[in-house]
């Protein structure tokens, strides 16, 4: 069973009526383990696809990686997410790990995140940081309006 719990008064309570239900359906003192894992914030998400883009569009990456999907696998493997493969020739190759909603939690996007902002501006090098970082939390409070 997955259940949404959320912390109140330092003790995780059930944070909707279908998880106060299934809680019901748990005898009193019962034991559980529990995996926790935090949402991905879908606007989180579209925020980094969208601050990806404006670079790839505003600095030599749209020249260099003419696809925005290409300029998004190099900063994920600059940020440090990515896996080896063999080709067939025995050569190594570096891919980009998935950053789908399944495969990461919120937690592990907020690493990524921070990961992928120093590749950008450090790695990069095609923006300073504190200017993305602006850009990122105009953005950030545009959405939130």
């Amino acid at each position: 069973m997955d259940i949404y719990l959320k912390k109140q008064l330092g003790a995780l309570r059930p944070a909707d009526a279908m998880a106060e239900e299934q809680m019901a359906e748990l005898p009193e003192g019962a034991v559980v383990r529990a995996r926790v894992t935090r949402p991905r914030s879908v606007q989180h998400h579209r925020l980094f696809f969208a601050l990806l883009k404006l670079v790839h569009e505003n600095s030599p990456a749209g020249a260099k990686w003419p696809l925005l999907d290409d300029f998004r696998e190099i900063v994920t493997i600059g940020a440090g997410y990515y896996r080896w493969i063999e080709l067939p020739n025995g050569k190594r190759e570096s891919r980009a790990q998935s950053i789908a909603f399944h495969k990461m939690d919120q937690n592990e996007f907020n690493k990524f995140f921070e990961a992928a902002i120093d590749c950008i501006a450090n790695k990069l090098r095609l923006v300073d940081e504190a200017s993305l970082r602006r850009e990122f939390n105009e953005m950030l409070g545009e959405a939130a309006a």
